[in-house]
């Protein structure tokens, strides 16, 4: 296994390196380290259309009733592909059972 030596990387530079990510070794951290990290604030149309995403994931087959067992099976495998090249008609009727579960402070956001 190589080590720093080999592959031309100075030791300070490995350590410096460690310390910017993981703080100062002997007890004192980098201000880095320690930062709080603060959520992103998300936007009602963010948290809509990351639901709606989820909840694509999560239909059932009696929700998509009208797929065929073939449609089921591909829908099943991977709904999102599935629903970007079925047609416009059953992506509506997809879009629709979306929208039933969708709680209702979210429904006029996505």
């Amino acid at each position: 296994m190589k080590d720093h030596r080999s592959v031309g990387i100075k030791a300070a530079s490995l350590y410096a390196s460690y310390e910017f990510y993981f703080g100062k070794r002997g007890g004192q951290a980098s201000t880095l380290a320690n930062q709080e990290t603060k959520p992103m604030p998300r936007s009602i149309s963010f948290r809509a259309f990351s639901n709606a995403l989820r909840i694509l994931r999560a239909l059932d087959s009696y929700e998509v009733s009208f797929l065929t067992d073939d449609q089921w099976e591909k829908f099943r495998t991977n709904p999102y592909d599935f629903f970007m090249i079925t047609t416009d008609y059953n992506a509506g009727l997809i879009w629709e059972a979306i929208q039933r579960r969708q709680p209702e402070e979210l429904k006029q956001n996505v």
